[in-house]
């Protein structure tokens, strides 16, 4: 994984000193064949997405949205409280249809910041990447401020509970991976 990055990479990785298998005790560990079977994210014969259960569900407006349905589907919950706090929390954007449809509009203008938060921290960004950047983040007190007028319960739980939201080591729902960093030396200082 290492040698990969660093063939990848334009920019150093000095930063990451080994990495370490990632698994949150919350979701089920699903190996390869099972997902395959189950056609989770691509049918079995021609492995393609048309046709497997994420294709037939995903109505997501967001790159991120997306992966995190991917995630979702690929590391379901283990834990009844939390199943049932993300079932509530779908529920009732279901039954928000005002709620749901400014929210879908509100998201359908932002950019993909996972990607961008990458460009960033690699020091890849194009003056475009932090455009798009500070535009999705400016999105993101409109959107907190719909939610918070609506007064949607269920949403504020699953945001906010333990193991709801699975996470990654970045804070985010991914990678399987989480990685350990030096600090960066000082140079000049």
């Amino acid at each position: 994984m290492i040698a990969y990055l660093r063939d990848t990479q334009r920019s150093s990785i000095s930063h990451i000193t080994r990495l370490t298998p990632y698994r949150r005790a919350e979701t089920l560990a699903l190996d390869e064949m099972t997902r395959r079977s189950l056609e989770l994210t691509r049918t079995l014969r021609e492995a393609r997405r048309e046709g497997s259960l994420l294709a037939v569900i995903d109505r997501t407006v967001t790159p991120m949205g997306a992966r995190l349905l991917a995630d979702w589907l690929t590391s379901p919950l283990t834990n009844a409280n939390a199943i049932s706090e993300r079932h509530d929390a779908v529920a009732e954007l279901a039954r928000e249809s005002s709620l749901r449809s400014d929210l879908r509009a509100s998201l359908g203008q932002a950019y993909d910041l996972e990607r961008l938060a990458a460009r960033v921290g690699t020091g890849r960004a194009s003056p475009r990447d932090l455009v798009a950047l500070a535009r999705t983040l400016g999105l993101l007190p409109r959107i907190k401020a719909r939610l918070a007028a609506a007064g949607v319960e269920a949403v504020e739980r699953a945001r906010s509970g333990p193991g709801t939201l699975p996470r990654g080591p970045r804070g985010d729902r991914g990678p399987r991976w989480s990685t350990t960093r030096r600090s960066p030396s000082r140079k000049g200082a």
